[in-house]
Parts: C-alpha cells; structure tokens; sequence
C-alpha cells in the first residue's frame, strides 16, 4: 500500500474521507478509503466489498445451447457487459458431451473434426480480436487445460464421454460498456451431432 514501509497503516496520513473531504481520524477509517490511484502509479486499490464476481454464458437468441448448425450460416454466441458497466474476464469454461469415441483427432465423436473451427474471439471497440480456432479434440484439451473434469461413470456426471475444462485469462480481459465489447464463440460447422456444448465465463465487476 502506498505511503507506508511494510504495510504500515499508521504510517499513511494526510488522507481525505472521501465525500466530505474531512482527514480520516483512524485505522479503521483509513481501511474504508477508495483509492484512486496510487502515488506510484500503481493501479487502483477497490475493496473486496464493491467487487461483484459471477458466471455468465454466452448467448444467441437466449439460448446458451450450441449444439447447432453453422455450415451454412455461421451461428454467433456472445456476452459483454450494458453500455454503463465494465466487466473484467478471469476464465472461460466450456463443456463438451457426446457420445460414442472422443478421439484426439475427432471433435466430440465428430470424426476426423471440424472443418472450419469453433471461433473464441473477444472484441475491443467493434474489431473482433482472435483467440482460438478450434477443429480437434486435442486443441480443446490444450486451451482449456486447467481443472480439466472429464466424466466418469460415477457420481452426477455419469456420462464417461463429457469434457470440462477452464481457460485461465492472465491479466484478465477487460469488456468495456460503452464501446459494446463481448466475448464471443462463432460455430462454423453441424455441430448438431453432439449431444452437448456450452461456453461461459467467470468476470468480475465494480458495484
């Protein structure tokens, strides 16, 4: 924390209270500031009781379902943030349930897998900005690498042939309101073989 060796609170002063602009008498008031920035220039501190965190899917249409056709016209599932907030992307999960043989080299038991590729992309500003075209089994496992979960015959995922996993975003993916940005999955192929295909994320954001 700035202004202090160690983490020393005591050692910080000439702070305002915030609205009323009135010095902060104590620790505990010093705790409750909102920093705007730092003098280092680090960036700003926003305590952990104004951090909303949550899971969204991307949507078409209100559906959250991929398992749909988008040989011919491709399919667009998205999700960002109202044009007053800003949210801030820490992971993208997918899910992945099909039946028969999941080969390395099939997508589900599609065999031989896709010709076109599933499409993850984020936007900034209008331009869509690529992060993964994904046609195999063996690329999905690559991304979506951490907390990988694949289905057992035990337990409530009783289906051997499902796939989780979790993409990890370091630093996180900003989506900014006012510029309409998203996270965003294009299906390109009949993907309506699978019995199942999901996309979300887990983001934050400032109350």
């Amino acid at each position: 924390m700035a202004g202090g060796s160690g983490g020393d609170l005591d050692s910080i002063t000439g702070l305002s209270g915030g609205s009323d602009g009135t010095q902060i008498g104590n620790v505990a008031d010093r705790m409750k500031v909102d920093f705007s920035a730092s003098p280092s220039g680090n960036e700003a501190i926003i305590p952990a009781d104004e951090i909303n965190y949550f899971f969204d899917y991307l949507l078409n249409a209100g559906s959250n379902v991929m398992r749909v056709n988008g040989s011919v016209t491709p399919v667009v599932f998205s999700s960002g943030p109202g044009a007053s907030e800003n949210w801030y992307v820490t992971q993208i999960i997918m899910i992945l349930q099909d039946g028969g043989n999941l080969d390395a080299t099939d997508y589900g038991a599609i065999a031989g897998g896709l010709t076109n590729g599933v499409l993850f992309e984020q936007t900034r500003n209008g331009t869509p900005h690529q992060m993964a075209n994904i046609k195999l089994n063996l690329e999905l496992a690559m991304l979506f690498s951490e907390a990988t979960l694949e289905g057992r015959a035990q337990g409530f995922l009783n289906d051997a042939n499902i796939f989780i996993g979790v993409f990890s975003v370091e630093p996180e993916i900003s989506l900014l309101g006012a510029t309409s940005d998203v996270i965003r999955v294009t299906i390109r192929d009949d993907l309506t073989p699978l019995t199942l295909q999901k996309v979300a994320y887990r983001a934050w954001k400032v109350l």
